[in-house]
């Protein structure tokens, strides 16, 4: 693995207080999605091999409000961290 040295200048002491908290944020948002996902995922098979149609129906009606409000907050929190990380359009 190489070492890049970073390009432009180095963020100061607020900036890299922010970047550390919005990437904390992050990966909590990207944890909580992915184990909401994949409950509901498993929840839905433990219907299908149940063979119990209203277990399926009942998992995604209680889950998904929460797997895709989790996952829009995550993907409105990664354009924020990318700006906060330095990110510019057009790069």
């Amino acid at each position: 693995m190489s070492h890049t040295e970073p390009t432009g200048p180095t963020p100061g002491p607020v900036r890299q207080k922010a970047m550390t908290a919005t990437t904390a944020v992050f990966v909590v948002l990207l944890v909580v999605m992915l184990l909401l996902g994949a409950v509901l995922v498993l929840s839905q098979i433990a219907g299908l091999v149940a063979v119990s149609g209203g277990f399926v129906s009942g998992a995604w009606d209680v889950l998904s409000p929460w797997v895709f409000g989790t996952a829009a907050l995550l993907g409105m929190w990664t354009l924020l961290l990318a700006y906060v990380h330095g990110y510019k359009p057009g790069d």
